[in-house]
């Protein structure tokens, strides 16, 4: 979605300055919206050092697509490292 579209559908709910917006998606034209809907509060808060430790958590920073040259290098590299063991080298020597 465009970051302008961004703000003017969620400015009223995203507890964000329009200050801090528009540093996050600095630089970019197109952005993603989590939308949560049906909250639960918790009875007791979990703390995130909490998180850390129990369960390895490691909040996002900042989420940015890869080009598409980016992501066909990174998935061939994936799908290579997945099929390396089955690969045959040479002509079945």
């Amino acid at each position: 979605m465009p970051v302008s579209q961004i703000w003017q559908i969620y400015q009223d709910v995203a507890y964000i300055s329009r200050e801090d917006f528009d540093g996050y998606y600095r630089d970019v034209d197109w952005g993603f919206v989590l939308v949560l809907e049906d909250i639960i509060r918790l009875g007791q808060p979990v703390t995130l050092a909490e998180l850390k430790s129990k369960l390895n958590f490691t909040p996002l920073q900042s989420f940015i697509l890869p080009s598409w040259p980016q992501s066909i290098t990174m998935l061939s590299e994936a799908a290579y490292k997945i099929l390396k063991p089955q690969l045959k080298l040479g002509f079945g020597f």
